[in-house]
């Protein structure tokens, strides 16, 4: 289900972040969110390309770190699944890790 051409929820897809191979890349159908349908791509891509109805969101090593520093600004916490699609598409659509609630 989540290897190469698959699709499945984005949300659920991420949930899973840490059995996809980490030189793979994560397109999904815009607007990005937990229900988007995505799936991962292990062929070499760029964020320009699209196949079909689904977009360059990232690749699974950005959404690993983007993850790690969610934890580490938050004290360790483990994100949920939820929050984890959040803090991605967030990385995706402004280059920049979600910031801390409060702040900008």
């Amino acid at each position: 289900m989540l290897g190469d051409g698959g699709v499945v929820r984005l949300g659920d897809l991420l949930d899973g972040l840490d059995q996809l191979p980490s030189d793979a890349t994560i397109f999904a159908e815009r607007p990005w969110n937990f229900d988007s349908s995505s799936m991962v791509v292990m062929e070499d891509v760029d964020d320009t390309q699209d196949r079909g109805p689904f977009s360059y969101l990232l690749e699974i090593d950005v959404c690993a770190e983007v993850v790690e520093v969610w934890s580490a600004w938050r004290a360790g916490r483990t994100p949920t699944p939820e929050q984890r699609c959040a803090a991605i598409v967030h990385y995706a659509l402004h280059d920049a890790y979600e910031p801390l609630a409060g702040e900008a």
